[in-house]
C-alpha cells in the first residue's frame, strides 16, 4: 500500500509552496504447511522460522517554500524533511525497530554581479540513531567572459544507514542478508572545479 500527496502551489507573485506527503505499507505473511496428498489436509510446520509475518510501514514529509525570480539577485529555499520508519517481525532484532531522520535546511543564491552566482545551503538534521552534524554547501559560479565559466563547489556529506541495514535479518536458500547494528554513519567531503570554454 502506497499514498501520497503532491502540491505545488504559487504564493504570492515569486514566492512557491511545495509539500510532499507520502505513507507506505508493506505487509508479508509466510506461513509453511506439510500438505497430505491422499486427504489434502494442511498442517503448519513445526519449525517456527518457517511461520513468519513482517511489515513495514514509512511516513514522509517534505515542505519548501521559496523566493525564485530570474530579475531578482536574491533567492532562497528554505524547508522541512521529516522521514519516520517502522519495521516488525521475526526478521528484525527484538522483533520490532524504528528510526526517524528529521531535518531542516536552507539554500541561498546570491548573484552579486551579471557574472557570478553564488548558492550556499544549509541543512541541520536530527537522527534517532546517529548524531547527524550541520550539513553545508557551497557552488560559485562565475563567468570571466562569454564564452568562458568557470564552476566550483565543496560539500559536505553525512548519511546514516537505513532500518534494513541495520536490523533486518533474511536467511534461506536464496538469501543471506543479515543488518548489522553496529554500523557507522557516513561522512564525506566533496569538491568539484569545472571550466568550460
Amino acid at each position: 500500500l502506497s499514498t501520497k500527496l503532491d502540491l505545488n502551489a504559487r504564493l504570492f507573485k515569486d514566492r512557491y509552496l511545495t509539500l510532499l506527503a507520502s505513507y507506505s505499507y508493506f505487509d508479508r505473511i509466510k506461513n509453511t504447511f506439510f500438505v497430505d496428498l491422499t486427504t489434502l489436509e494442511k498442517t503448519l510446520t513445526a519449525n517456527t522460522y518457517d511461520q513468519d509475518t513482517s511489515s513495514f510501514d514509512q511516513y514522509l514529509v517534505r515542505a519548501e517554500f521559496s523566493k525564485s525570480t530570474s530579475t531578482s539577485p536574491f533567492n532562497y529555499q528554505l524547508g522541512v524533511d521529516l522521514n519516520y520508519e517502522n519495521g516488525f517481525g521475526k526478521r528484525m532484532l527484538n522483533k520490532a525497530q524504528s528510526i526517524g531522520d528529521y531535518a531542516a535546511f536552507l539554500s541561498l543564491k546570491l548573484q552579486p554581479g551579471a557574472r557570478m552566482i553564488l548558492q550556499p545551503g544549509l541543512r541541520y538534521g536530527i537522527n534517532t540513531n546517529y548524531k547527524a552534524p550541520i550539513v553545508y554547501s557551497l557552488n560559485v559560479k562565475y563567468d570571466p567572459m562569454e564564452s568562458l565559466s568557470i564552476r566550483s563547489s565543496f560539500a559536505k556529506g553525512f548519511r546514516a544507514p537505513s532500518l534494513k541495514e541495520l536490523y533486518l535479518e533474511f536467511v534461506d536458500v536464496n538469501h543471506n542478508i543479515r543488518g548489522n547494528e553496529n554500523l557507522e554513519a557516513e561522512n564525506s567531503h566533496n569538491v568539484n572545479i569545472a571550466l568550460k570554454y
